[in-house]
């Protein structure tokens, strides 16, 4: 029997990644490494993504969280998705995790827990924003916040910041002055060979033998004698 295999360009993965931290600017990037990289595999794409500076790893489970730890990333790293009694709540927080929080029964959790190993636990406060995943409900919202608070100031966690998941990122008909990023590639830019091509990318470590760039908008293009990394040129 004949067995699928997905063969990843590693150079691939860390050229777009450097191009949509360049597009983002001063805000820092989080690589999302969830369900194995979307089975990329994901100690190795979240290896790539510190290589190249990425200061934030994603993950859902604790679990994930975990065996990054276990793999050897020490950098700054999220998970979000978790249930009572997750068996690898301790684990996480003594290896300097982040964590989700979006009830009351989480910060319950987690408070108690970082007391337990000795720690001051990173906490992130969720609340849901119309796609009903795992945030605080806007009526529960404020007693969260005032939880947490209480919490912070025991000294049993600290909160490092809030967010959600967004029910639409579809930017169509928006006008803005300054975009900070894009949800799909912008019009001007193509995936070729699994390389961003678009104005001002930096080609000259891509491998784009056999490509074909007729459509391809290379204003400002540089590439050169293919010996780094793309990046977007300044």
């Amino acid at each position: 029997m004949t067995r699928a295999e997905a063969v990843i360009d590693l150079a691939a993965v860390r050229s777009n990644l450097a191009v949509f931290e360049a597009a983002v600017g001063g805000p820092q990037v989080m690589a999302v490494v969830k369900a194995d990289a979307y089975g990329h595999g994901m100690a190795r794409i979240a290896q790539e993504a510190r290589s190249i500076g990425i200061p934030w790893l994603g993950v859902a489970l604790l679990s994930e969280a975990r065996a990054l730890r276990q793999s050897g990333d020490t950098g700054r790293l999220l998970a979000w998705l978790w249930a009572p009694g997750d068996p690898d709540l301790e684990s996480c927080l003594a290896s300097d995790v982040d964590i989700s929080v979006s009830s009351l029964w989480a910060l319950a959790e987690v408070a108690e827990h970082a007391q337990r190993v000795g720690v001051r636990a990173r906490v992130h406060l969720k609340v849901d924003t119309g796609l009903s995943r795992n945030g605080a409900s806007v009526d529960d919202w404020a007693g969260l916040v005032s939880a947490a608070r209480e919490a912070q100031d025991a000294g049993a966690i600290e909160v490092i910041g809030v967010w959600s998941h967004l029910a639409n990122a579809d930017l169509t008909g928006v006008i803005s002055g300054n975009t900070l990023g894009y949800p799909v590639l912008p019009e001007s830019y193509s995936l070729v060979n699994g390389y961003i091509v678009g104005p001002g990318v930096d080609l000259s470590g891509a491998d784009l033998s056999g490509a074909d760039l007729s459509g391809a908008d290379l204003t400002g293009v540089t590439s050169g004698n293919i010996l780094g990394s793309p990046v977007l040129s300044e």
